[in-house]
């Protein structure tokens, strides 16, 4: 979400709107703010409900490479850090499989060549973590 507010069309955007509309990417992190809150252990929670977020910003190509950047970062730190193993067989497997669903189909905004490369780069790093 910072982010994200670094960029100019999400710069304006309502930070804690009690009911107006939202942008949808803003939404659904929103949410996952609020379980985490309440949630205490990762095992309770299904795959699907933290990574959704993330593969959103991945697949949009409203974001810039700085934002697909830095939800790749985030998808990559979930693997590395075994977020998946703690989850039944059958929702590691589904998550895996979206998660390089989404990697493979990643489209953003470009911006400038540098950041570009590091986009590709962190492709790259999530799809290794995959293996």
């Amino acid at each position: 979400v910072a982010a994200m507010r670094q960029n100019s069309k999400w710069a304006t955007v309502p930070r804690y709107m009690d009911g107006g509309p939202e942008d949808p990417l803003f939404e659904k992190f929103s949410t996952l703010r609020k379980r985490i809150l309440n949630w205490t252990e990762w095992s309770d929670m299904s795959p699907d409900v933290f990574l959704e977020p993330f593969l959103d910003i991945v697949r949009s190509v409203e974001t810039s490479g700085p934002i697909t950047s830095t939800a790749l970062s985030s998808i990559h730190v979930l693997l590395t850090e075994n977020m998946l193993v703690d989850t039944e067989e059958g929702e590691a497997k589904a998550a895996m499989h979206k998660i390089v669903n989404a990697v493979t189909h990643c489209r953003f905004e470009a911006t400038d060549p540098s950041s570009d490369e590091i986009v590709l780069s962190k492709i790259l790093q999530v799809l290794l973590a995959c293996i």
